[in-house]
């Protein structure tokens, strides 16, 4: 990323998310709901809904938050600006299990988890192999233009070199790259990133039910975890070092959400004031973070 920067705000370009399950999506696209207005919002969740949309039907919205990839582009008149947040490989793989078994016959998209499967037999079941293998990697380095790619193209292929060095560009190139785990500070330097004031609201959405936090998982299945995503290790490594260097040439020695403040009353506050109110369109059900 350039330390030139230059500042970013929503009227001039379409937004769009691309939205890694269980990497705290719902809860950035929730705040976003905020943000914008709600005819601006895109409703589509999912790829698989996109691709059956007319030509054209994506334009209206300016901000697209949905499990894609960068191939969205190609359904939209100008290239747009793209976020993302990465996870803990790991516990983003624990954490879509215990979502996936929550959800059991109302997934909405993809196979089925019955509610009496265990981590053990997640992970072996082969049907699930692109939501435990290097999914993170998958998303930022391949396409998903259906209709470009031969019959029988895989979608989650296993991840090589080639593949992981176009995670790696795509991270370098797109606006904004966040940290689950250090979601706060990331909200706010997106906020600052954008030109919008800081965002204090500390809250959670889509956080999987009904689980006991300290389940144990086997020492063995960790590291089993771990083995089948060195790809997705090495890839969120390198997102959290793109994130604190731009963390630190935004933010210098102040606080990130000063910052955040400081920016937006110099420049945005005049022409973009801060909203009292909030709209929230519970048509969206939220599917997947």
């Amino acid at each position: 990323m350039s330390s030139n920067f230059v500042p970013f705000t929503i009227p001039q370009d379409q937004l769009c998310f691309i939205h890694i399950p269980k990497t705290a999506g719902s809860t950035l696209t929730h705040m976003m709901k905020q943000v914008y207005d709600i005819k601006d919002v895109s409703p589509y969740i999912a790829m698989e809904e996109i691709r059956k949309l007319e030509p054209g039907s994506l334009h209206q919205y300016r901000y697209i938050g949905a499990h894609m990839r960068c191939s969205i582009r190609n359904y939209l008149e100008q290239e747009p600006a793209f976020i993302t947040f990465l996870r803990d490989p790991v516990k983003r793989v624990i954490s879509h299990y215990r979502f996936s078994k929550m959800l059991g016959d109302t997934a909405p998209f993809g196979p089925k988890l019955d509610s009496n499967s265990t981590i053990e037999t997640y992970l072996q079941n082969k049907r699930f192999r692109f939501r435990v293998e290097n999914q993170q990697t998958v998303y930022l380095g391949t396409d998903l233009l259906y209709e470009n790619q031969p019959e029988g193209y895989n979608h989650y292929p296993i991840v090589t070199d080639e593949i992981y060095e176009r995670a790696k560009e795509t991270l370098e190139s797109i606006l904004f790259v966040g940290i689950q785990e250090r979601f706060q500070e990331s909200v706010n330097l997106l906020c600052r990133t954008l030109g919008w004031p800081a965002y204090r609201e500390d809250r959670k959405i889509n956080v999987t039910p009904g689980r006991v936090e300290d389940e144990p998982i086997p020492d063995h299945l960790l590291n089993e975890i771990r083995e089948r995503n060195s790809y997705d290790i090495a890839l969120y490594e390198f997102a959290c070092e793109l994130f604190d260097k731009r963390l630190k040439e935004i933010s210098g020695n102040s606080s990130i959400m000063d910052e955040a403040d400081r920016f937006y009353d110099e420049l945005f506050k005049e022409q973009f004031p801060p909203s009292d109110t909030a709209t929230y369109d519970f048509r969206y059900t939220p599917v997947g973070s």
